[in-house]
């Protein structure tokens, strides 16, 4: 047997073991005649393979083959020497202090994920490398972001991004090349029959730059300006997402859905009824208008609502219905053009407000949840819920200007909105963390004795606990701050313990201690409380011994 045959032989199993990609690969050999004779019946069989690995969805409309990063590893990039991450399937939250590199995690993963979006958009396309820059100092050879990915389960797809450092004897290869036979697969599918596509998106803490008009100009949603499914992959990837993107967008979805015929309808009636009044025979004056109004208002009354105005309709619906869900006081979301401008209005708290008269916490947010919301819509246009489409979404800093309380509910509501994505996050906050499961949790730490940042899963259950104690077993950050008025309590404390409290110096203590905090405060009422039971089980010994 030669070599080319067992090839061939080698990759007709893989595709019956479901390699997608190999299936893909027999549909264009025996389509095109690729070392093999053409077999129009066997090319459709493969192809319809293909169709049916990318379109098997359960019933609630989750894809049962998900493209998942799996693995992501970094060799001397930026701070790291030798830093391998695994990722969970559906959330990782990656904390650490500042400059630990969660930062650089992200953005060279971004880096990996662009390559496939570039490729999805246009053949041969490539997409972000590893830079001098990113190269750690101290390396003597090259710097590396690599990755394991799976497409449903019997897909692995591996890539490297490297670079070797200037002056080195030697060059170090990227390897891209099963990413972007991966977006050749998407792209050229995509080209035979519209599949869902899956969104990359990187949001990074620029994105708390905000500068988006509140209106514009009634030209810009025009119904007739075209814009491509492909313009979600535009920037999605370079942190600080497209918020004015989401208003253009955004404008022209109310322009489409706008169902204005019930009004035209109205308007036409009242014109044919004053035609009417002037006589319903050629006698009429106005006959020959009377007979063209008749006409239109026929044709009018039987005209059918068009396949994308109903994909519109979904569309527009989707993205108002997730803005009020994952942004809290947030009801509705709509576009005014009576000026002839078009303003965007959002009710919040039952005030209409525009967007630059919202609280930094709520602009943040919307900026996040719409303009993710746009490029997910954008790509799943086949689902009844566009919103249960996949990807792989990056968010720095999760947390940004958002109110604890916020902050506490913005992962489940990320979550319950985009079901199907895959997010990796990082954040600062213990009150993000008290919400998520130990098992999603990466935290890097700086090892002394290997003089290199290591990533540890926490053993303490963080979610459903306390923040406090989060910030204290997980972070290792006292939640009583080194401030002398904590030492004050922490010495009240001593003194109720060594019996020393009722003492000059116990007395204007908690006389300082009862200023500062005030009488009603739990720490002083703790303070009291010791002093109670002090009293108690001395008044108690007392008696004992008495008797």
């Amino acid at each position: 047997m030669s070599r080319k045959i067992r090839a061939f032989s080698h990759i007709e199993r893989n595709s019956d073991k479901g390699d997608v990609l190999a299936s893909y690969s027999l549909f264009e050999r025996y389509k095109n005649g690729i070392d093999v004779e053409i077999d129009e019946n066997l090319s459709k069989k493969y192809l319809l393979r293909c169709f049916e690995f990318v379109e098997s969805i359960d019933e609630n409309e989750k894809p049962n083959n998900l493209l998942l990063l799996s693995e992501v590893g970094f060799v001397d990039f930026r701070a790291f020497k030798n830093l391998e991450l695994k990722i969970d399937r559906k959330l990782t939250v990656i904390i650490g202090d500042n400059a630990a590199g969660k930062t650089s995690i992200l953005e060279g993963v971004s880096k990996i994920l662009s390559w496939i979006a570039a490729c999805i958009v246009k053949e041969g396309d490539n997409g972000k490398r590893v830079t001098y820059p990113d190269i750690n100092n101290n390396s003597t050879f090259y710097g590396e972001v690599y990755a394991n990915l799976k497409f449903g389960d019997k897909n692995n797809i591996s890539a490297s991004l490297s670079r070797a450092i200037k002056g080195s004897s030697e060059k170090k290869d990227s390897h891209v090349s099963e990413l972007k036979s991966l977006a050749d697969f998407w792209r050229k599918l995509n080209g035979i029959r519209e599949i869902n596509l899956p969104v990359f998106a990187f949001y990074s803490v620029e994105r708390s730059h905000y500068s988006s008009p509140s209106n514009v100009s009634s030209s810009v949603g025009k119904s007739d300006r075209r814009i491509s499914r492909f313009d979600a992959y535009q920037g999605a990837l370079d942190g600080p997402g497209r918020f004015d993107h989401f208003i253009e967008w955004f404008v022209f979805l109310s322009k489409k859905t706008k169902n204005t015929k019930p009004l035209e309808k109205e308007k036409l009636k009242k014109q044919l009824d004053k035609l009417r009044a002037l006589g319903d025979d050629n006698s009429n004056p106005l006959w020959d208008v009377l007979v063209e109004k008749e006409l239109e208002y026929k044709k009018l009354e039987s005209a059918e609502v068009g396949h994308d105005d109903v994909l519109y309709d979904r569309m527009f619906r989707a993205i108002r219905e997730t803005i009020s869900r994952a942004v809290p006081g947030v009801s509705d979301i709509w576009v005014d053009s009576e000026s002839g401008y078009d303003i965007v209005y959002i009710k919040s708290r039952g005030e209409n407000l525009l967007i630059n008269q919202l609280s930094d916490g709520q602009r943040a947010l919307i900026s996040l949840v719409s303009d993710l919301a746009r490029r997910v819509v954008m790509l799943n246009p086949k689902l009844n819920n566009p919103l249960h489409g996949q990807g792989i979404v990056l968010i720095d800093e999760i947390e940004l200007h958002l109110h604890p309380r916020w902050q506490q509910g913005v992962i489940s509501s990320l979550v319950k909105s985009f079901p199907n994505i895959q997010f990796i996050i990082t954040t600062h906050s213990p009150q993000i963390l008290s919400t998520v499961d130990k098992s999603c949790i990466r935290r890097l730490v700086y090892d002394d004795n290997k003089n290199d940042i290591l990533v540890k899963e926490p053993d303490f259950q963080t979610k459903g606990v306390m923040s406090s104690d989060v910030l204290e077993q997980i972070m290792e950050t006292s939640s009583i701050p080194d401030v002398e008025e904590a030492r004050w309590l922490d010495e009240m404390l001593f003194l109720i313990a060594e019996n020393n409290y009722e003492t000059s110096e116990g007395d204007k203590l908690l006389e300082k201690i009862r200023l500062h905090f005030g009488e009603n405060h739990p720490e002083f009422k703790r303070c009291e409380t010791e002093i109670r039971i002090k009293k108690m089980k001395q008044s108690l010994g007392s008696k004992v011994r008495r008797d």
